[in-house]
């Protein structure tokens, strides 16, 4: 993803697209637990000694689509994280604080709630 700065650079905005390839994976996550959950239907058509072992198939590929997708959510939220930082950083460059008054701002809390 690239874009304008402040200056006019071409920047590539890492977080940006770190967002859409994390989407791109839940999607495929979720497609991935529908597969499996689609595939209980097949079970009552196997033969019963094989039925047990077709449904911890099915729970083991369930669970890794579960943690897969909790795994995606952590990564964006670090990421949306990551990118309020960087735009709070930008934001104050841009006013051309003294560079004391800039570590000040930062050591300060942030509360987003205030805003609205």
């Amino acid at each position: 993803m690239k874009k304008f700065d402040l200056l006019g650079c071409k920047v590539c905005s890492f977080s940006g697209l770190q967002l859409f390839i994390g989407n791109y994976q839940t999607i495929l996550v979720k497609y991935d637990f529908l597969s499996y959950s689609k595939l209980v239907e097949f079970q009552a058509f196997l033969p019963p000694e094989q039925q047990q072992a077709f449904q911890a198939l099915l729970d083991e590929g369930k669970l890794v689509a579960k943690v897969a997708l909790q795994a995606m959510v952590d990564t964006v939220s670090c990421s949306l994280a990551h990118r309020m930082v960087l735009c709070r950083d930008s934001w104050l460059q841009s006013f051309s604080f003294p560079k004391e008054i800039q570590i000040a701002l930062e050591g300060l809390p942030f509360d987003s709630h205030k805003l609205q």
